[in-house]
């Protein structure tokens, strides 16, 4: 039973310092600021249906979405997608862009019909080398550039980056943050990606973390979690994180034990890879495997061009999904894995397990499954983390 909770926790359009004055996870030569780490307010960044706009209501679609990731709905026009970005800034004065996060890139990519370089005094003109970077369904061509980047209220200096050219057409967003590792054989030379960049200059250490709000009364588009440049005690206890060491760098990518529902299925029998992934909304599995466990998901569970739609009356019975890593069971209940969102005839619940053939049957997850944990990237020591958050509201 989930009740509106006895206390709220803060709404910051943008969380600083004065958000957190009790924080101290900061420690040693890193700078931060105040006594609290760098954290950056994330936010749904929404399409609405291309026929239209209004639901039946006569309210913005978007406005009543669940923001739990993007999705992109294959019925002819109707195409709904949702994207968690947040605001940093480029150049001297910073100029302003919503961004999404993404643990799959090392990269910072700005549009350059976006950035004006012209009006940045600390703009570096490296070089004309091209890069061309593959991205989901294309290609983005770049040139490596530098300037000063703004973010969560601190200045790193030098910060490289690429000037996209050619592959951001269809973006709803202004650039990508990437959170990878660098890449092992950069083709303009070194590359420092901004996570490093920080670390280096004492800014923040090389560990991020994300947290979604749980709190179905505070969570609103504009504010549906944080990026944090640290670990934040608020939101986690320390010493409940469970970390597991990273089976590829490259990918954040980890070993899983098994998957398995409540109602007796288990697929991943023998272990399996999984990509821990902030810029996919899904949870994604080999298809032979997801349709298995589609087979014990019950509740009125129809197939649409390769989504699951569920009845939403149905939605709180569903099994749990269970991913045991290093010997932990990960439960995700009906709330976590199912996305609501209303159409012109009422709400539609459309599960985010999908069915994918990565190479050597690699599970992704993503924010489906990341909404549920504090998640954390621990780039120095090569592992990540997840932990029950403090006033979990939904469990």
């Amino acid at each position: 039973m989930k009740g509106r909770p006895s206390n709220q926790l803060v709404d910051c359009t943008f969380i600083g310092p004065d958000c957190h004055p009790s924080q101290d996870v900061m420690s040693g030569s890193f700078l931060g600021l105040g006594s609290g780490p760098l954290e950056i307010a994330i936010k749904g960044l929404c399409i609405p249906p291309e026929t239209n706009s209004l639901d039946n209501s006569g309210h913005d679609a978007c406005h009543n979405l669940q923001f739990v990731g993007f999705i992109s709905l294959p019925w002819g026009s109707r195409l709904t997608q949702v994207h968690y970005v947040g605001e940093v800034g480029l150049g001297s004065p910073a100029q302003k862009f919503n961004v999404l996060f993404d643990t799959a890139t090392p990269a910072l990519w700005i549009p350059f019909d976006k950035f004006r370089s012209t009006e940045s005094s600390s703009f570096q003109n490296l070089s004309d080398c091209q890069v061309s970077r593959p991205y989901t369904t294309g290609h983005f061509n770049a040139l490596n550039k530098k300037d000063v980047l703004e973010i969560g209220g601190a200045s790193v200096k030098d910060q490289s980056f690429e000037l996209v050219t050619a592959g951001f057409e269809d973006k709803i967003f202004d650039g990508i943050f990437g959170l990878a590792y660098p890449s092992p054989s950069p083709v303009c030379g070194p590359e420092v990606i901004p996570v490093q960049n920080m670390a280096n200059q004492g800014i923040a250490p090389a560990v991020f973390s994300f947290r979604y709000e749980t709190d179905p009364y505070t969570k609103t588009p504009e504010h549906i979690g944080d990026v944090i440049f640290g670990i934040d005690n608020e939101y986690v206890d320390e010493a409940a994180l469970k970390y597991i060491t990273l089976s590829k760098k490259a990918n954040w990518q980890i070993a899983v034990d098994r998957v398995n529902t409540l109602n007796g299925l288990a697929v991943c029998k023998e272990g399996c890879q999984a990509i821990i992934d902030s810029a996919s909304p899904v949870i994604a599995g080999p298809i032979e495997e997801v349709n298995q466990l589609y087979q014990h998901i019950t509740g009125g569970c129809s197939y649409h061009n390769g989504t699951y739609e569920i009845n939403c009356q149905n939605v709180e019975h569903l099994p749990s999904l269970i991913f045991t890593i290093n010997g932990i069971d990960y439960d995700l209940d009906g709330e976590d894995y199912v996305l609501r969102f209303p159409t012109r005839f009422g709400t539609t619940c459309i599960s985010t397990l999908v069915g994918m053939d990565l190479p050597e049957k690699t599970w992704v997850l993503g924010d489906a499954f990341m909404k549920r944990f504090y998640t954390v990237f621990d780039q120095e020591n090569g592992r990540v983390a997840f932990g029950q958050m403090k006033n979990d509201y939904w469990h």
